[in-house]
């Protein structure tokens, strides 16, 4: 069996998704896989197999699993796993449609809704078109919505242009940065609790298991868990987490809950604040960092799971799931 180890892409997080691609590499070759396939996709959308230039199709020739390390935009988003399904190549993780949904967050946030989830209160614009429409939206937003609030793209991941903004000045600098991303900006209240992430894992049986949840403890320089604190080393990350058993399967129930809700596949990992006991969803992650020391693995690890095991686990759930 070949399996090829798709990773990096037009991506914001580009650079995290080379560092998955990479510990997903090393920990097939730990288990014994014979025939891996390092498959890299430039910033430029520039296909390359173990280092050497190629089209997508000469990259993916002969392999039999494909196992995406791909995260955000133009990976997660359902088009690579589009690029999949019209290929006939089993691979991991959620389906177009899942992960289309769980990357929209004005969406997903409507079906999360529906299942009877918590999110946080909200709105999402549209990229205003001359200064103007910008200040006439600043003037609403304010008059609207009490701070501090969170402005954040409607479709990236890893917290990628998300601003906190206590005072109407900050607004537009964040809408600004927002809009970077995409052409819709969502605009919510800014919650203080406790930062939990959860994930769901599959069994090779089909049954779902909720893992260890995970406390998120960012310094005290970030107010939120965004970009820079998931990636700098510097944010504690507790697994499991010390919370109270009853809230710990609340969080436990939301992450199954929303792993349903939006028809994922194989493995998610929702990210939650806990407000007052109840766990709010702030979004749901189809291909959650794959590194040893990313969130998911971690939590993994405290079930029993070691990072190589769950690798391979993966690698038995694409090759169980062969489309038809």
């Amino acid at each position: 069996m070949t399996i090829a180890v798709l990773m990096g892409g037009r991506s914001a997080e580009h650079e995290i998704s080379l560092m998955s691609g990479g510990a997903i590499l090393t920990a097939l070759s730990k288990r014994g896989f014979p025939n891996i396939r390092a498959v890299t996709v430039s910033r430029e959308h520039q296909w390359s197999a173990d280092g050497s230039p190629a089209t997508f199709s000469q990259a993916l020739e002969g392999v039999d699993v494909a196992l995406l390390a791909f995260h955000g935009e133009w990976g997660e988003d359902g088009r690579a796993q589009a690029l999949m399904e019209w290929l006939g190549l089993p691979y991991n993780g959620s389906r177009p449609t899942a992960s289309a949904l769980a990357m929209d967050k004005p969406m997903s946030r409507i079906l999360l809704r529906e299942h009877g989830l918590s999110i946080p209160q909200g709105s999402t614009h549209m990229r205003p078109g001359d200064r103007n429409a910008m200040e006439r939206l600043v003037e609403d937003i304010a008059r609207t919505r009490p701070f501090p609030i969170v402005v954040k793209p409607a479709s990236r991941g890893s917290s990628v242009g998300v601003t906190l903004v206590r005072t109407a000045h900050q607004l537009i600098p964040a809408l600004h940065e927002a809009f970077r991303y995409d052409s819709r900006a969502l605009v919510e209240e800014y919650l203080d609790g406790i930062e939990v992430s959860c994930g769901v894992l599959e069994e090779l049986s089909g049954k779902l298991m909720a893992l260890p949840v995970a406390q998120i403890i960012p310094t005290r320089d970030h107010a939120l868990f965004d970009f820079h604190a998931k990636y700098s080393g510097e944010t504690q990350e507790l697994v499991p987490a010390p919370l109270a058993p009853d809230i710990a399967q609340r969080v436990a129930e939301t992450a199954l809950t929303a792993h349903f809700a939006l028809g994922c596949r194989h493995y998610s990992r929702t990210d939650m604040i806990i407000v007052a006991g109840k766990p709010i969803v702030l979004e749901l992650n189809t291909l959650p960092g794959l590194t040893p020391e990313s969130i998911l693995p971690k939590e993994a690890l405290a079930a029993g799971l070691s990072y190589p095991a769950l690798i391979e686990r993966l690698v038995g759930l694409a090759s169980r799931d062969r489309i038809q």
